[in-house]
């Protein structure tokens, strides 16, 4: 699962736990750190590189994800790596500060990652480079779920198909990329040359703002099948919305 904000990164993961432990993939005895409960079953993430602690050839890395095999008297956890790395004991002081549940992260976090199946969280003020890392994720399967924003009371108001289709059109048409740096180098050279002369003023064409927008949803819609035709060119493979 994924999300764009750390508050619903946190929510989803603690929604996660409780269906968990419901089915009896959560099992065991729990450790309790903080506000969270870690048992066998449960699939956790690290915050921090430790190359004290080894797994297999490699160490523990920042964002890699487990299942607990067992929890210690001492606060420890037995785990192994999702990825098949094998196994390692992450111990109490690591635990107590570099160790999150993983059912869900962030978008930003999720960068290079793939599942089989990815399931992306939608709220307004996404921008179109999040929503696409976000649905492109999982192999076989990528489900986006809109909502609509979290009130004061922290309940969740589902959005209808119409401000549904609203909020993703708004989103393909956001971009929240910066400039690349060969743009900042262009723009500090350009700042250096001789001024030009001043070209008579060009023809002013207005457009009705209505098929403005129509026009720019159009051309971000276009972006992104770009770009997933040029993933699954570089991959061999179609990837599915």
């Amino acid at each position: 699962m994924l999300a764009r904000t750390r508050d619903d990164v946190d929510q989803l993961n603690a929604l996660a736990k409780i269906a968990a432990q419901a089915a009896g993939d959560s099992r065991g005895p729990q450790l309790v750190v903080g506000d969270k409960s870690f048992q066998a079953g449960d699939v956790i993430r690290t915050k921090r590189n430790s190359r004290a602690i080894t797994l297999g050839e490699t160490h523990v890395r920042n964002g890699d994800r487990y299942t607990v095999l067992a929890t210690t008297e001492a606060g420890g956890l037995l785990v192994d790596d999702l990825t098949g790395k094998g196994r390692t004991m992450l111990p109490p002081t690591y635990v107590a500060e570099h160790v999150e549940h993983g059912w869900a992260t962030t978008i930003d976090a999720a960068q290079g990652a793939t599942t089989d199946i990815a399931i992306l969280l939608v709220r307004p003020g996404i921008d179109r480079e999040h929503l696409y890392v976000g649905l492109t994720r999982g192999r076989d399967e990528n489900h986006v779920y809109v909502a609509s924003p979290v009130d004061e009371d922290h309940e969740h108001s589902p959005a209808g198909d119409t401000d549904a289709q609203a909020l993703l059109q708004t989103a393909l048409g956001r971009s929240g990329g910066k400039d690349a740096a060969h743009t900042v180098i262009d723009r500090a050279n350009a700042a250096n040359r001789p001024a030009l002369p001043v070209p008579s003023a060009p023809a002013i064409h207005t457009v009705d703002s209505e098929e403005a927008a129509a026009r720019s949803r159009r051309l971000a819609t276009q972006e992104v099948i770009d770009q997933h035709r040029s993933a699954e060119r570089r991959t061999g493979r179609g990837i599915g919305i």
